[in-house]
């Protein structure tokens, strides 16, 4: 019989000082689509950019779409698994305060480690792309719900 089980590295894995992440993590599926609230969406991605600050993370790029989010995130002092089970938490707490029940996320989350500059650039078009790929922006530039270091450049 197949059981379905987490498929993890060893958590050492995640604690590499400097390595960086693809991470996508779903909205719990009875929550629907709260990123088509944009004003949501907007405090959201604040919330996980504060979390990197706290965390000594490297936010390259966090790109929420209506029931997921995508990050690619280096870390430094605290571990991924780590930083993602205290972001998602303060998330959740915000979510709540927004008027939200339950919690937010689904359980666990994807994560590719990145492994050298030509997959940190692929990734890095996939979720600038997204909501272009997605019907919801005509350009990533104007897209309310993706920030970090790599767009810094184009906001004013």
């Amino acid at each position: 019989m197949f059981h379905n089980r987490k498929q993890r590295l060893p958590l050492d894995a995640y604690r590499v000082d400097g390595s960086t992440w693809h991470v996508t993590t779903n909205v719990a599926p009875e929550n629907g689509k709260p990123f088509l609230n944009v004003e949501l969406g907007e405090r959201q991605l604040r919330s996980f950019l504060r979390g990197c600050t706290m965390c000594n993370a490297v936010p390259y790029l966090i790109c929420l779409m209506p029931d997921h989010m995508h990050l690619l995130i280096e870390v430094r002092s605290v571990g991924l698994v780590d930083f993602m089970r205290r972001t998602k938490s303060s998330s959740t707490k915000l979510w709540w305060k927004q008027g939200g029940r339950d919690a937010l996320w689904q359980e666990s989350f994807y994560d590719h480690g990145i492994r050298d500059l030509p997959d940190f650039e692929a990734i890095a078009a996939y979720i600038l792309q997204n909501p272009v790929e997605a019907g919801l922006a005509e350009a990533w530039e104007v897209y309310p719900l993706i920030g970090g270091t790599l767009t810094e450049s184009s906001e004013e």
